[in-house]
Parts: C-alpha cells; sequence; structure tokens
C-alpha cells in the first residue's frame, strides 16, 4: 500500500513537474498531458473498472488520483 500512494504522489506532482517544460505557458492539464501517459502504462492494474483496481488504487480521474 505505501508504495502505491508513493506512486500515486509522485504522478499528481511529479509527472506534471516533468511535463512542463514541454507543455509551456498553456499549462497541464490531467486529461491531456496526464491521462494518455497513465492509460498506456497504468489502466491495467490501476483503471476505471473498480473491480480490478489493485490495492484500491484507481488513476483514471484526477479525482481518483489525487485521493
Amino acid at each position: 500500500m505505501g508504495f502505491d500512494r508513493h506512486l500515486a504522489t509522485w504522478i499528481v506532482v511529479g509527472l506534471p513537474a516533468a511535463l512542463a517544460p514541454a507543455v509551456g505557458a498553456e499549462g497541464i492539464r490531467f486529461n491531456r498531458d496526464i491521462r494518455p501517459v497513465l492509460s498506456d502504462n497504468c489502466f491495467g492494474c490501476h483503471g476505471p473498472d473498480a473491480g480490478k483496481a489493485e490495492a484500491g488504487l484507481q488513476l483514471h480521474t484526477l479525482e481518483a488520483a489525487s485521493r
């Protein structure tokens, strides 16, 4: 559980910071900039299907990812 919390924190805080130089003045938007990365790499285990979400961690919305 600690690892998943750490991962979620990195996704919500660290990933936007890493993307900032590429996004520029437009700012970072979850659905445009972050969700595609999570979809490609994380939704298999932490997607919108609550029955399959490992460790109860879902990352398909900003609200779910930042809980």
